[in-house]
């Protein structure tokens, strides 16, 4: 393990469109130390010839380490992560998803700079939303979403994330001693990794600490919206829900316990019914629980009107 080197875990799944543009941005990062592991869940299309090839004609002096590899079987998300995490000699995780980019090329250099300064274990940073490839400027979070990461308690934070997770995972980094502390990702979760360890570190009074600066541009309608319908996706889901937040009843106010039963409820409604719920059921979760519709109503409204901040792209001319 080397102290100071950054690992960027680049994972993936069938979808490559974004790919290339994924790994200029780690490319032409500026850190000194950096090692790059792309590591595929045995798509049936993985360019892995091709990859190694562009890595070795692009790269420059400061990869000091790269793997490019496909699994043999499909292991999911988290035991893929997991896998690759294993494999790494770095002691930053500045990870990317594979239609993601890195917001400019001082990424690395900052995120490190930051953990260095604070003594953080893992930070959550800002993500500039994108859609159809295009950067919208606007920060994914509200600025009340990042004052309430920022100020409110661990147990306040549990409590919120439960019911709207407002840590963006495209945009959260994390030491090796936060693997030492926190262990490897749940692999009881099969595409799920980034909320059950949020709610694991709040649940334990730790913080996630907020670096107030872009790092990523977040293609939402990417790899990690494209499971969000399938069966497991959603027994991921209830899992969770049952496991990592209904489990710790104790914990929860009383608008949450009831926004997450009505969740429960709909995930397996849902499962019953080929991913979609009847008109009968959802008549029956509106009346049962009339209170967590008119707060959800009431939240999405107001969430209209929070600001958010815009973020100049980032051009080659002014990079």
């Amino acid at each position: 393990m080397d102290d100071q080197r950054v690992t960027c875990i680049v994972t993936g799944y069938r979808k490559f469109e974004f790919l290339y543009a994924a790994i200029d941005s780690v490319l032409k990062q500026t850190y000194p130390d950096i090692e790059l592991i792309i590591c595929d869940d045995c798509s049936d299309n993985f360019p892995q010839t091709e990859i190694v090839q562009y890595i070795e004609a692009n790269k420059q002096d400061n990869l000091k380490r790269w793997l490019v590899y496909s699994n043999p079987k499909n292991l999911g998300t988290v035991r893929n992560f997991n896998i690759a995490i294993k494999k790494a000699s770095g002691f930053y995780f500045i990870n990317l998803a594979s239609d993601d980019e890195f917001f400019d090329k001082t990424v690395m250099e900052q995120v490190v700079r930051a953990f260095q300064k604070t003594g953080a274990l893992i930070a959550n940073c800002r993500a500039v939303l994108c859609a159809a490839g295009k950067q919208s400027g606007m920060s994914f979070q509200t600025e009340r979403d990042i004052w309430e990461i920022q100020n409110k308690s661990a147990e306040q934070l549990f409590d919120r994330i439960s019911r709207d997770n407002i840590v963006t995972g495209a945009a959260t980094y994390f030491t090796r001693e936060a693997i030492e502390k926190y262990g490897y990702y749940n692999e009881q979760y099969c595409y799920i990794e980034d909320l059950p360890r949020f709610l694991t570190v709040y649940r334990q009074g730790d913080r996630i600490s907020f670096f107030d600066f872009p790092t990523v541009r977040w293609r939402r309608d990417g790899v990690s919206g494209s499971s969000a319908k399938s069966s497991r996706y959603l027994e991921d889901n209830l899992a969770v829900c049952r496991n990592e937040i209904l489990a710790h009843r104790t914990r929860l106010s009383t608008i949450s316990y009831r926004y997450n039963r009505c969740r429960e409820e709909t995930l397996v409604y849902r499962l019953k019914h080929g991913g979609q719920i009847p008109l009968s059921g959802q008549i029956l979760l509106a009346l049962r629980y009339a209170d967590v519709v008119i707060y959800r109503l009431f939240t999405l409204f107001f969430k209209q009107f929070e600001r958010r901040k815009r973020i100049e792209p980032v051009t080659e001319a002014n990079e």
